[in-house]
């Protein structure tokens, strides 16, 4: 877990906010956020020398971008059906 008060120095300081605000943590691997949050047709990302498939994590970030939107929409509207 990481503390706030190195989350000032770190070079994604904008997303790591993003994410705490949204989900209530820090993330411990900003890494795999950022490619579950990309879509397919983003460049593909090197890493260690290996072509990353980002689809499975893409699925996963889809689905948590779904949930905080839906919550939003709940707490926004209490009394719509």
């Amino acid at each position: 877990m990481l503390s706030s008060i190195i989350v000032p120095f770190r070079k994604d300081k904008i997303l790591f906010t993003a994410i705490k605000n949204l989900l209530g943590f820090y993330p411990g691997n900003i890494y795999l956020y950022k490619v579950a949050l990309s879509h397919k047709s983003a460049p593909q990302v090197w890493l260690k020398g290996q072509q990353v498939n980002n689809e499975r994590l893409e699925y996963l970030g889809d689905a948590v971008l779904s949930s905080v939107v839906a919550d939003y929409l709940y707490k926004k509207f209490p009394h719509q059906h």
